[in-house]
């Protein structure tokens, strides 16, 4: 490999052109060379990659100084120029620096020296201070034969670099976008105490909840004032002498309705049940039937009722004409409470057996009835009337004839002509249509 073509434009340093030498002679005689033994201890993996990120960094970082290429730069166009060239060592691929710490065959010693040509003293600070490049891939060991490579092969080669970068670049956007953690933050003073906070808020809720619920529930609702319980121990006494009572006493009970309205519903529920026990019937219903007594009793002074009262009471023994009269007492009848309205309808099952309504529909039905035959009746008069007009109207055009008749004869006597047999055959015609007349007139309703 002495034969090699030197770089052009000088662009691979001397250092650099004794590692590819290096490495390419070690690639040959790998099977010549005595294995070496490891003159100092070996290093950890994680001191070894730390190692190699720093080396490589730095070298980059140098020849960039330097005006030149990286080493990567470097290595593909020297493969370019040997394949330019026809004639080529077996390809190692990816020969960085990664590839020395690799090789068995490279002690120790080589890379303090190489770490000395580029007086790094800090690795760790180097790698600070130099930009985070790509983790490095790893190369296959060198074949001791040589192989001329195809087209097939480059563009193998060329595939699997630009998924090896597609990779490395999927990578670092999945690890850009892994959020950072967050730096812890020291609780004030409010999130320390915010349970008590929550408990005081709670207790005090609670407080005024117990409070307006006594207020305004528990103690309208059952706690008794004076006058209730005074207005209670009434209505008990009622229900007691209730039998002994007279109908204007329970009537007072009235009076009580809206003191009663005033009571606890405990008070009404236990009030309820002891006139139920007392009287046979609640309070309640009691009050609802003094109340309909006294409507009843006012309304008995009025006098629709009493002239109703009057007529109804001997309807056995009125004659048609007069019963047909009580078609003219339904307008009063409706105008009484229901109460009264009862009695009278008491009063007329008891004369005919049917209430007032029934009474007052059969006597009109009677009229109604009465009524179309009087229309019927003077319907047939009017046309009897008319008939007979008619025959009187065409008597009377006789007789007027005949009395024309009368005149001309008694011209023509006065003129010598016999005529007197005519004369009184006429004078008998109109004798006898005046007595038709008469008679015609006489039959006219």
């Amino acid at each position: 490999m002495s034969e090699k073509k030197p770089k052009q434009n000088g662009e691979i340093d001397a250092f650099v052109k004794a590692l590819l030498n290096k490495k390419t002679e070690m690639a040959l005689n790998k099977d010549s060379q005595p294995e070496r033994e490891d003159v100092s201890p070996a290093m950890t993996p994680v001191e070894r990659q730390s190692a190699e990120k720093t080396m490589s960094s730095a070298l980059d970082l140098l020849r960039k100084e330097r005006g030149q290429l990286t080493i990567e730069e470097e290595e593909e166009k020297y493969r370019r120029e040997q394949k330019e060239d026809g004639t080529h060592i077996e390809e190692v691929e990816d020969f960085t620096t990664d590839s020395i710490h690799q090789d068995a065959r490279v002690d120790e010693q080589m890379i303090q020296s190489i770490y000395s040509s580029i007086e790094l003293d800090d690795p760790k600070k180097a790698e600070k201070e130099t930009p985070k490049r790509k983790p490095l891939k790893k190369v296959r060991s060198a074949r001791p034969k040589k192989k001329k490579e195809t087209p097939e092969a480059v563009k193998k080669e060329k595939a699997e670099t630009a998924k090896d970068k597609t990779k490395d670049e999927t990578e670092k956007k999945a690890k850009a976008k892994k959020p950072e953690k967050p730096e812890a933050v020291e609780p004030s003073f409010f999130r320390k105490n915010l349970k008590w906070f929550l408990a005081g808020i709670a207790v005090f809720a609670l407080l005024l909840g117990a409070y307006t619920y006594k207020v305004v529930v528990y103690d309208p609702a059952n706690i008794t004032t004076e006058a209730q319980e005074q207005t209670y121990q009434k209505l008990v006494e009622y229900a007691d002498e209730w039998d002994m009572l007279s109908d204007a006493e329970k009537m007072e009970l009235i009076d009580y309705e809206p003191a009663y309205n005033e009571l606890l519903e405990k008070q009404k529920t236990r009030l309820n049940t002891y006139f139920e026990e007392q009287t046979g019937d609640s309070f309640v219903k009691q009050l609802e039937a003094l109340k309909a007594l006294k409507a009843t009793q006012e309304d008995e002074t009025k006098p629709e009722y009493q002239q109703l009262v009057a007529f109804v009471s001997n309807w056995s023994t009125k004659p048609d004409e007069e019963k047909a009269q009580i078609v003219h007492y339904k307008d009063a009848f409706n105008g009484l409470s229901a109460a009264l309205q009862q009695k009278i309808d008491q009063i007329c099952m008891e004369q005919a057996g049917k209430n007032f309504n029934t009474l007052a529909a059969e006597e009109q039905a009677k009229l109604d009835q009465a009524s179309q035959a009087a229309q019927e009746a003077q319907a047939a008069a009017n046309e009897q009337r008319a008939r007979i007009q008619s025959q009187i109207d065409e008597l009377h055009a006789q007789l007027n004839d005949a009395m024309t008749y009368k005149a001309d004869l008694e011209a023509q006597q006065a003129a010598g002509e016999d005529v007197g047999a005519m004369i009184a055959t006429n004078d008998q015609t109109i004798a006898y249509l005046n007595e038709q007349i008469a008679a015609l007139q006489a039959t006219l309703p």
